[in-house]
């Protein structure tokens, strides 16, 4: 896979999206290949800057957060 087919696949949303981009280069992988590809690049741990967006300001709840550090 080329430099730039790279980039396009770690910006996928979805496997869907993923199986799309595939299907439209013609590439020679089964769903179930790209699937398990986009859970390999997507399995970091690390959030991106939408998730990240989603969860800024805090739990709202120190005690809740409390619970959460003892945990």
């Amino acid at each position: 896979m080329n430099e730039e087919l790279l980039k396009k696949a770690k910006e996928a949303k979805s496997a869907e999206e993923l199986i799309e981009m595939a299907k439209a280069e013609k590439l020679p992988v089964t769903d179930e290949q790209v699937r398990e590809y986009f859970e390999k690049i997507n399995a970091s741990g690390e959030l991106d800057d939408d998730e990240l967006d989603a969860v800024a300001g805090g739990c709202g709840d120190s005690r809740h957060m409390r619970r959460m550090i003892h945990v």
